[in-house]
C-alpha cells in the first residue's frame, strides 16, 4: 500500500521518496484517514527541508479540509511555529492562542501554551 511504503521511506529517512508517496496519496485518493495523515507528513517533511511556505500550505490544507481530524490541532500549532520562524510573532501568538482556546484538551494546546508563556 502506498501509505505503508511512504511511512517505511519516512522511517528510513528517505524523505524524497516519502514525500512523493504522500503527495500521490493526498492528491489521488479519497481516503479520510490517510489523506489528512499524508498532509501532516508532507508538512513535517517540508519543515525539515526548511520549506516554510510549502509546509504551511500542507498544514493549512489539513486544518481546513479535515477540521475534526485528530492531527488538526497539531497542524494549527505547527502553523504557529512556521509564523514564529518567519518572524511573524504577532501572528504566531494569535495562532497559539487559537490552539489553546479551540483545543484545550489536546496535547498541542499545552505545547502552544508553553510557547505563549515563553513569548511573554
Amino acid at each position: 500500500e502506498v501509505y505503508d511504503q511512504a511511512i517505511a521511506d519516512l522511517n528510513a529517512k528517505d524523505f524524497h521518496a516519502a514525500k512523493q508517496s504522500f503527495d500521490y496519496l493526498a492528491n489521488n485518493f479519497n481516503d479520510d484517514k490517510k489523506i489528512p495523515l499524508s498532509l501532516f507528513w508532507l508538512g513535517e517533511i517540508s519543515l525539515l527541508e526548511s520549506n516554510l511556505e510549502e509546509s504551511e500550505k500542507f498544514f493549512q490544507r489539513l486544518a481546513s479540509d479535515f477540521p475534526d481530524h485528530w492531527r488538526t490541532p497539531l497542524a494549527h500549532k505547527k502553523i504557529g511555529d512556521i509564523l514564529m520562524m518567519s518572524g511573524e510573532l504577532g501572528a504566531a501568538k494569535t495562532k497559539y492562542q487559537f490552539v489553546v482556546q479551540t483545543f484545550p484538551e489536546n496535547a498541542a494546546s499545552s505545547l502552544a501554551l508553553q510557547l505563549l508563556e515563553n513569548m511573554e
